[in-house]
């Protein structure tokens, strides 16, 4: 309000009417005429109100009827008119047409409409826009386009703004070139409106996601939902669902998580807040840290739970041959002391040419260990003489010495024979122990003493456990069909001696295993392995709970190697990307107040920057929860019950809300009925 003495005195009212009063008006006067004014023009809009929403809904049936008498042609739409008057005359169900048909009704019913808002005509009729809303045809064209992409939800408010524009009311006379108009401002109003909307939307709903992320009540369950969303993402490949998820990690008492069983898209999402800086970072590390550093214990309790815990093998390898050897020696001394063992067949034996190479390796043998117990040994005590070449010369009848010594000398040629990978012996080395087998039983069957026999049973007891101690050494050296034949022969007894073997080869593999390097795959890397181990296994039930244990500490060991690895450069981008943004709150509250001032396209382009922030810069309270929920070892069952989908997840917060609602607005742009044209301010078409 302004006054001056020289000039009128102007006031503008709230509608944009400029009402003048002469020059030194009183203030007080002038105040009354504008209040009395206000309150005239209050009034005027109440009472018309009905009738202004009864307008604005049959607005596009009077469009729409309009429409369709202009794309009718002319000899139709005479019969339709004089149809339509007959009808008007004899049952009073419509309205009479004026000469100039539906055209002229339409310009009649405006100004009719116009006559009645008076004063107000100038402003904007909300009363009957609202009514224009409320018909149901402006909806129709929002319909027409499928999809949820952001491009079909512009499209289908564009759709929607054609509608409505074809739907409007046309006053002017040349009707296409208004229509034209209209349809044109209408589609562009309608795009503008879905994109700005949609844009807002998601600024919205970014800003909701940001502020929910401050809010304890909030935040697990937005992290619950992310990660079920990559479940999802990872379920439609063929991974595995959050209960298939969750029942592997309660099955192991390992301390796997949800991680480790997890698919590519899952893993993706725990390697990005694994290396972003902030608590989830340390939660992860902390715990890929230390699980692997007890790797190797762990497996080590799993060998001495399913295969052998206890004396390692060089331990029980001493305590056999110390057994072996107290027991042995008195009845060895014993059978040492028969002379004159013979017979034809043991005579046999003794002039067979491989026999007699045995001969002289036993003698080599047992010198040198009488050397090694400072004893003395001469041939004249064996009854034989040693020739130029070292050789062995029968003299006499043997005794028991020299047959037991040529024994010896036989099983130190049928080792030469046995193949250091596999143990299998060559052809010459089964044939060479046939041969020694029949020796033995010869010499057993000549001693009638049975001496003989007593010492080597007492020998070979210990000699077969230490042998199958051996032979469980040599797992991981043996074709796994020809190590499941040697089992085969084991009595129970020495089959566990065997595993002591077995768990000691397997211990020594894990202590071997270098620094950050896969136990687990230093005692079972490939199908090929598995079949060496499991004939040692006491029950099928032992050895795939073995399997499943050492393949969940391979899962562990792998999730830490590509997940948090030792990039330099994943932890240089992540600290490059890092971030609070502390106006995000702010932002969005300038958004929402630039789309409502009637800015819908710098609505949408701040919207669009703030969604474009809030993305790109991490939450680290966000990152920390959905750290702790993927790298728990011990998942509650409140946070079990969410994983299932057995608890729902209320996320939405009011701006996400907000952000919805403007979304909508969005995808039905067909709401948005028009363009008000300079020449008809009165309506909004």
């Amino acid at each position: 309000m302004m006054a001056d003495e020289a000039q009128p005195i102007r006031a503008q009212s709230a509608d944009g009417v400029t009402h003048e009063f002469p020059a030194g008006t009183d203030q007080a006067i002038v105040d009354k005429a504008m209040k009395e004014y206000a309150q005239k023009s209050a009034k005027q809009l109440l009472d018309a109100a009905p009738t202004s929403i009864a307008a604005g809904f049959m607005d596009p049936i009077q469009g729409g009827a309009e429409l369709l008498e202009q794309i009718t042609p002319e000899p139709v739409r005479n019969t339709i008119n004089t149809f339509n008057n007959w009808l008007a005359k004899h049952t009073g169900l419509v309205a009479e047409l004026p000469p100039g048909g539906v055209a002229q009704q339409t310009r009649q019913r405006e100004e009719q409409i116009q006559r009645a808002r008076g004063m107000n005509k100038d402003r904007l009729d909300w009363a009957r826009l609202g009514g224009d809303l409320l018909n149901p045809a402006n909806y129709v064209g929002g319909g027409f386009i499928g999809g949820a992409g952001k491009v079909a939800n512009i499209a289908r408010a564009g759709v929607g703004g054609l509608t409505a524009s074809a739907l409007s009311p046309v006053t002017d006379p040349n009707y296409w070139r208004e229509k034209g108009k209209q349809l044109t401002l209408g589609t562009a109003f309608g795009l503008t409106a879905g994109a700005a909307a949609s844009a807002v939307g998601k600024g919205l709903d970014a800003v909701g996601a940001y502020l929910a992320s401050k809010n304890p009540e909030l935040l697990e369950n937005n992290a619950v939902k992310l990660i079920l969303k990559r479940i999802a993402q990872d379920e439609k490949a063929g991974g595995p669902t959050a209960t298939d998820m969750l029942d592997l990690v309660n099955a192991t008492d390992k301390p796997a998580t949800l991680v480790d069983f997890a698919g590519p898209n899952v893993k993706g999402l725990a390697g990005r807040v694994a290396r972003q800086p902030g608590e989830s970072k340390a939660i992860a590390q902390s715990l890929i840290g230390a699980r692997d550093q007890r790797a190797a214990q762990r497996i080590r309790e799993d060998i001495e739970t399913y295969m052998h815990g206890g004396d390692s093998a060089y331990q029980t390898q001493e305590m056999l041959l110390n057994a072996r050897s107290a027991a042995a020696k008195p009845l060895y001394d014993e059978a040492f002391a028969l002379k004159n063992i013979w017979s034809p067949r043991l005579q046999n034996f003794i002039d067979d040419p491989d026999f007699k190479q045995g001969l002289n390796r036993g003698w080599h043998l047992e010198r040198l260990r009488a050397l090694a117990e400072g004893r003395k040994i001469t041939a004249t005590e064996l009854g034989v003489d040693v020739d130029m070449e070292g050789n062995i010369v029968m003299k006499e009848v043997p005794n028991m010495r020299l047959l037991d010594m040529a024994k010896r000398g036989v099983d130190a040629m049928i080792a030469d024979e046995r193949d250091a990978i596999t143990g299998r012996l060559s052809a010459r080395g089964v044939a060479l122990d046939n041969a020694r087998r029949a020796f033995i039983k010869e010499i057993e069957d000549t001693d009638k003493s049975g001496v003989y026999k007593r010492a080597r049973a007492a020998w070979e007891g210990p000699s077969a456990s230490r042998d199958a101690v051996t032979l469980g050494r040599s797992v991981f050296q043996t074709n796994p069909e020809a190590m499941a034949a040697e089992i085969d022969k084991l009595s129970p007894a020495n089959r566990e001696f065997g595993r002591i073997g077995v768990a000691d080869i397997m211990k020594e593999r894990l202590a071997k295993t270098g620094l950050h390097g896969d136990e687990a795959k230093a005692i079972i890397r490939n199908p090929w392995m598995r079949d060496q181990l499991k004939p040692w296994f006491r029950s099928t039930e032992d050895f795939d709970k073995f399997v499943d244990a050492v393949t969940t500490e391979t899962k562990m060991f792998e999730t830490g190697a590509k997940l948090v690895g030792n990039s330099a450069t994943g932890e240089r981008l992540a600290e490059d990307v890092a971030g609070e943004g502390v106006e995000q709150a702010l932002q969005g509250a300038h958004v929402v107040g630039q789309l409502a001032s009637g800015h819908p396209l710098r609505a949408a382009l701040n919207a669009w920057r703030l969604y474009r922030d809030l993305g790109l810069k991490p939450d680290p309270k966000f990152n920390e929860k959905v750290a702790q929920i993927l790298f728990a070892t011990n998942i509650s069952p409140e946070l079990e019950a969410k994983l299932s989908g057995k608890v729902p997840l209320d996320t939405v917060n009011p701006l996400e809300r907000a952000g919805q609602r403007a979304s909508a607005a969005g995808v039905t742009g067909g709401t948005m009925t028009g363009v008000q044209q300079p020449e008809d301010r009165g309506t909004l078409h």
